[in-house]
């Protein structure tokens, strides 16, 4: 008898304390959800003040590359400036910064100034940022240069590239009086006049030209020389024609 209540109360006692264990862990494992929860909601407040106090950085983006030809006449790769001169189909007046003649004298390439003026295409009546011509920028470098050796040969381009200048120029006039005409009425023949008649006005330029005033010992009038008036060697019929049916397509207009 004595051992059945010994059973009894030893049960009891084991219930007892495994129930007050169960109790006592699932406390423990509430109170742990409840520390994770709060760590949570903490992490997710301090993100979401992170997102609303930190500025949005936007990338600036990096200026376009100039044309290729341009870098070409400007770093003087001749090789790669004569396989572009020899694609018939490009415009070499195309740029996004300077057009390559300027890039030319801005780099002191003089050498490669008969290479440009060889081509019919070539505009150097195209401006830079400044709204400066090439023959007023290689202008302001002779009165600049010391060296009387260098003044002279810098006046020599100065002349050339005017002459060039003067060549497209009254080029481009007739060209816009050509266009004014029907397309099929722009002949082999009707180009042939246009030529002789750019050659006269470029020679009654060079005529009316007289020398009115003395300049760092060379001698110009109305900053027009008689020596930029002259029509080019280059400029044969072959040449011309080629320059007035590049002014009279659309090509010309995509620089």
């Amino acid at each position: 008898m004595f051992n059945l209540l010994f059973i009894l109360l030893f049960a009891t006692t084991a219930t007892f304390s495994v129930k007050s264990m169960e109790m006592k862990s699932d406390k423990k494992e509430k109170k742990v959800k409840k520390s994770s929860i709060l760590s949570r909601k903490t992490s997710t407040k301090n993100f979401n003040t992170t997102i609303s106090t930190t500025p949005l950085t936007i990338p600036t983006p990096l200026p376009e590359p100039e044309h290729p030809f341009v870098m070409a006449v400007g770093s003087n790769n001749k090789m790669v400036i004569t396989m572009w001169l020899s694609n018939t189909y490009f415009n070499p007046n195309t740029y996004r910064y300077q057009p390559a003649f300027h890039a030319c004298i801005e780099n002191k390439h003089y050498h490669l100034l008969p290479l440009l003026f060889a081509d019919p295409r070539i505009d150097t009546s195209i401006r830079n940022n400044s709204l400066q011509m090439g023959h007023a920028i290689l202008k302001q470098r002779r009165l600049n240069e010391p060296d009387s050796i260098l003044k002279k040969q810098i006046y020599e381009w100065q002349m050339k590239t005017f002459a060039h200048c003067t060549l497209h120029l009254t080029t481009k006039e007739m060209c816009d009086r050509l266009k004014t005409l029907p397309q099929n009425h722009i002949t082999n023949l009707v180009i042939i006049d246009a030529i002789e008649m750019i050659k006269e006005k470029i020679k009654q330029v060079a005529t009316r030209q007289t020398a009115s005033q003395t300049e760092g010992g060379y001698v110009e009038d109305r900053k027009l020389p008689k020596e930029s008036a002259c029509f080019p060697d280059y400029a044969t019929n072959e040449f011309m024609t080629k320059k007035i049916q590049f002014l009279l397509s659309n090509d010309n207009q995509k620089v």
